[in-house]
């Protein structure tokens, strides 16, 4: 996406320090920081976990804002001064399990009254790597990551590995469904030239172009 910064813009009328379409002030942003957890694997999707997702909402729309109007990025400054960047990153490293490893055993046997929520467990993975792109244009947010950049890092190769992984299937199958098509044509041609020369009956026909498919395959 796009990296342009906007202008600041103050409302004549705001509270002096008030950027206009904040979501939150700092107080707030502190409070709601200072409370984020790592939870682990068996408590993802439960109530605690979503309150702290909305929470995460919260703060990274509110980081977005002050990225786009140059505002004080109080956001950035509650999670180093809570040393909560490392925990958001232990977050990310507990979304991607959960997706790899849990969902696929539970895709199709959802209810339908939990497919919200299911959402959110989804979409967790994206939140977090969202705010972390915010904040990571910081130079003190990168150093605030200490030794969990590692584990960011590592993450980011299984993503790109699982890309390139992806990518590989679909060229291989694309690649098969050509092979068959070329071997179909090949097949129908050599069964009109069969039929068209003369006396060949249908049988024959038909080993011809089964004997074209098999060369073709």
């Amino acid at each position: 996406g796009s990296r342009r910064v906007m202008a600041m813009e103050i409302h004549d009328d705001a509270v002096p320090g008030e950027v206009a379409g904040n979501i939150m002030m700092a107080p707030e942003a502190e409070r709601l920081v200072e409370g984020l957890e790592a939870l682990p694997l068996l408590e993802y999707g439960t109530d605690k976990w979503v309150d702290q997702h909305h929470a995460l909402e919260r703060l990274n729309a509110q980081a977005h804002v002050n990225a786009r109007n140059r505002s004080d990025p109080f956001v950035l400054e509650a999670l180093i001064t809570f040393d909560k960047l490392p925990t958001v990153v232990q977050m990310l490293v507990t979304a991607e399990a959960w997706i790899d490893r849990v969902f696929p055993r539970l895709e199709g046997r959802l209810p339908d009254d939990r497919s919200m929520r299911a959402y959110y467990m989804l979409y967790h993975e994206a939140l977090l790597i969202n705010l972390l792109e915010c904040l990571l244009y910081h130079e003190s947010a990168a150093e605030a990551l200490g030794e969990s950049v590692v584990d960011l890092v590592d993450l980011v190769a299984r993503q790109l590995g699982g890309l390139i992984a992806r990518s590989g299937r679909l060229q291989r199958r694309e690649r098969r469904r050509r092979q068959r098509d070329r071997a179909r044509r090949r097949a129908e041609e050599a069964a009109a030239d069969a039929a068209a020369s003369g006396g060949a009956s249908e049988s024959q026909a038909a080993a011809a172009a089964a004997a074209a498919a098999a060369r073709s395959g």
